[in-house]
């Protein structure tokens, strides 16, 4: 089981520790499964699961304490059914599909799209590897597909929901969010996220972005 610490931007760590690369690389391993926890009480849960499923295993998650209220954390931590993503809330004209940190910045992006009359799904799709093929598939009935990562766009998870999309002859607009193909400097982890569009606000404005067109 590999353990992946300071998984996407880490802010004050600088330019050197950005965990850009791991969805890209870790996905391209034959036999390996991947899950992204969206918070600590998934990250017990994911660890669980992968000590049950046994290796190869990847679990990244992000450096710094827990975001929000710390969540209840159960005696007996459920497992995860492998490939199995989870909605965290409902939406027929966007279908946000978010990886790990991700995931609270993109319910937020969805309650800004609600006062502009926009309705998104949000799943938080915990598994990089294997994907929901089914979730990709229902989030492909919307307006839009857009994925969220926090991690370089290039070869990462995001494309692999466009490889999906295509495998499953599924022809529907889509945005990937991520990291750009661009080195990230040093700054607070907020502002890095704000300057490359990863906040709840950046993702609003580009999936209105990208429905105007």
């Amino acid at each position: 089981v590999f353990a992946i610490d300071r998984a996407g931007i880490v802010g004050e760590d600088g330019p050197t520790h950005h965990g850009m690369f791991d969805l890209a690389y870790m996905r391209m391993i034959p036999h390996m499964r991947m899950l992204a926890p969206s918070n600590e009480a998934e990250l017990v849960h994911a660890l669980h699961t992968a000590l049950a499923l046994g290796g190869p295993f990847a679990i990244r998650y992000p450096r710094g304490a827990a975001e929000g209220v710390a969540l209840p954390v159960p005696d007996e931590p459920p497992l995860f059914e492998p490939g199995r993503a989870n909605v965290v809330r409902e939406g027929d004209d966007v279908a946000i599909l978010a990886f790990g940190r991700m995931v609270p910045r993109a319910e937020a992006a969805a309650e800004l799209l609600s006062e502009s009359g926009i309705e998104a799904r949000v799943v938080d799709m915990r598994w990089v590897k294997p994907l929901d093929a089914e979730e990709i598939a229902r989030a492909a009935q919307t307006k839009l597909v857009v994925t969220v990562e926090g991690g370089i766009i290039s070869g990462g998870v995001g494309e692999a929901v466009l490889g999906e999309l295509a495998r499953q002859g599924l022809a529907v607009p889509a945005l990937t969010l991520g990291i750009p193909d661009t080195f990230v400097p040093q700054g607070s982890t907020n502002q890095l996220l704000h300057d490359l569009g990863l906040d709840a606000e950046g993702i609003a404005a580009s999936v209105q972005e990208r429905l105007a067109r």
